[in-house]
């Protein structure tokens, strides 16, 4: 075993995990003094009316569609219930003790450690999170598992998959400035919220239902993945949603709401070849390019953009022609596909 690894790793954590204390003791205040103690401290499982498991992938996938578009689907449903659940009952991001995440702990710390078993380190890795499953059963006991606590905690395990021991020590962990973004998107529960997922990077219909809403998954997986054309580590990965999540403001006017629901209902009687056009421009366009195209229509027809990303992110996972012009056909007859779907619904919200 290396040593020296070991406690560097253990050191780093040691510091994140006093980073994560009693939101009351970080703003300079004991539990009884803190003027947070006159909000919700708990919420109660029973107190959440969460709808049942859907089996929406499962259809999607007897028609045609691959992972690639439904992962993540069977989840959607909850996580737009989970917030509207969490503004409901006025959830504080700090210090309310939320029994949803507290009991996903145990699963999260298996997944973990399966995925590291076959990792170089393994034994310092399982050594770490060892530290790490003590920390979180203490925040049990303690009633201190918030949803703060439980974006940094993910954050951590994205950690615990680096490629290499050099990069783990080599990091701070977090790095300040992910800090300052992960803190400043917290902030912001649950009018938005993050949702760290074991799903990896979901689907783009499942993405088409929640990024609009304001309900961003973050993938964490085990190890290097391919994102933009370049391989990430799982804590870039993890970061790399975490900035998307940051700029998605726009989508919470009155406006885009209003298409975000019709759009979702008027998809489901497409054919599969039109929606797979439609569900994709509306991801790039929401997504990878995070543009307004309400208020600024003319995205919707400027293909470059658009073509680019077709190259880079998208030339795994659909059949695209290896001519260029043939590539231009083929996003411009989805972006027109697009535009007549657009046309319509803006027609109705604005009459």
């Amino acid at each position: 075993m290396n040593i020296f690894y070991f406690f560097s790793i253990l050191y780093i954590l040691l510091g994140i995990s006093s980073a994560m204390g009693s939101p009351c003791e970080k703003d300079g205040f004991t539990e009884e003094q803190s003027p947070l103690k006159a909000v919700r401290t708990r919420i109660d499982p029973r107190e959440l009316t969460l709808p049942k498991k859907s089996r929406r992938e499962e259809p999607l996938q007897d028609k045609g569609y691959s992972s690639f578009w439904t992962r993540g689907l069977n989840e959607v449903n909850e996580w737009i219930a989970l917030k509207e659940q969490f503004i409901r009952l006025k959830a504080n991001p700090h210090i309310t003790y939320i029994d949803y995440f507290a009991d996903q702990i145990p699963a999260l710390i298996e997944y973990v450690k399966r995925g590291i078993a076959s990792l170089p380190y393994a034994r310092e890795r399982q050594k770490a999170l060892e530290y790490l499953e003590k920390e979180a059963n203490t925040t049990i006991d303690k009633q201190q598992v918030t949803y703060e606590w439980w974006i940094k905690f993910n954050y951590i395990l994205s950690k615990i998959f680096s490629p290499s021991y050099q990069e783990i020590l080599n990091d701070k962990i977090p790095t300040d400035d992910a800090t300052i973004l992960i803190d400043s998107l917290i902030s912001l529960f649950p009018g938005k919220i993050l949702i760290p997922t074991t799903k990896g990077g979901i689907g783009i219909i499942a993405f088409n239902r929640t990024h609009p809403l304001n309900i961003h998954a973050l993938g964490l997986i085990k190890k290097e993945k391919t994102t933009h054309s370049r391989l990430i580590s799982p804590e870039g990965f993890f970061l790399h949603d975490i900035g998307h999540a940051n700029k998605s403001d726009h989508f919470s006017s009155p406006l885009n709401q209003k298409f975000h629901s019709l759009f979702i209902e008027r998809i489901q009687a497409l054919s599969i070849e039109k929606r797979q056009n439609v569900e994709i421009i509306y991801f790039v366009l929401t997504h990878e390019l995070n543009v307004d195209f309400i208020a600024h229509p003319l995205h919707i027809t400027q293909l470059d953009p658009i073509i680019d990303i077709y190259y880079r992110d998208f030339k795994d996972s659909i059949d695209l022609p290896v001519n260029y012009r043939q590539v231009r056909t083929q996003v411009e007859q989805a972006s027109n596909d697009f535009k007549e779907i657009f046309s319509q619904i803006i027609e109705e919200i604005t009459e």
